[in-house]
């Protein structure tokens, strides 16, 4: 399956997991700015930037991303086989997108 995103400028993949999803098995793509989850049924199903995510946590076999909408919280949850790894890639990738966004502020207000 080639994939159906289209990052943003600057944007790179970092990661992508084979996952089961509620909308299929899909892949589940971690970037610099984000994630994207596209399935083989429905193509694109989820496209958020690492700032709009509230939280994110694993349990043994799934990995569960929260965000706030105009109805409030909402979440997507899937199943893949490496769920701590998919945990401490999208931390990193997180972790850098909120020091590289803190670093742009501090230029912009100096």
């Amino acid at each position: 399956m080639s994939p159906m995103i289209n990052p943003r400028p600057a944007e790179k993949i970092i990661r992508a997991y084979e996952i089961k999803s509620p909308h299929g098995k899909g892949i589940f793509y971690i970037t610099n700015f984000g994630v994207y989850i596209e399935t083989r049924r429905y193509g694109l199903v989820l496209d958020i930037s690492f700032d709009e995510i509230c939280s994110y946590l694993n349990t043994k076999r799934a990995f569960r991303i929260e965000w706030r909408g105009s109805t409030g919280r909402l979440h997507y949850e899937f199943v893949v086989n490496t769920p701590r790894q998919v945990f401490e890639t999208f931390a990193a990738a997180n972790k850098e997108f909120a020091w590289c966004f803190k670093k742009d502020a501090l230029i912009k207000i100096s």
